[in-house]
């Protein structure tokens, strides 16, 4: 997948446990790996509630919802969860098949 040269992952967190992941570039499976990091950081730091922003993203590799899994998973366990804003269907390569962890209680939720 061919990506812009400017790839922007902007990060911002509050005190009050809630997080924003911004994603400006299309998502290919390094960049989710990248991305991966982003939210690692904010759940380590102690974020209950992440919005991942892909408003901005054209197209995206479908492992960004293994991304998304694994991330509700470690976020049930403190009452939290991840929700995305502009994740569409259509912005989702058709190249890799999802297969979520099974151990996951994942809800994703898809914002407009």
């Amino acid at each position: 997948m061919i990506r812009p040269s400017r790839v922007v992952i902007c990060t911002a967190q509050d005190d009050q446990g809630q997080a924003r992941i911004t994603v400006t570039a299309e998502i290919d499976r390094e960049l989710v790996e990248k991305l991966r990091q982003h939210v690692q950081a904010v759940v380590r730091a102690g974020a209950r509630f992440v919005v991942l922003d892909v408003s901005e993203v054209r197209r995206c590799d479908p492992i960004i919802l293994n991304l998304m899994s694994w991330a509700q998973h470690r976020l049930t366990a403190r009452q939290g969860m991840i929700s995305a804003v502009g994740l569409h269907p259509c912005k989702l390569a058709e190249r890799a098949p999802y297969s979520a962890d099974p151990g996951a209680a994942a809800t994703v939720t898809l914002l407009r």
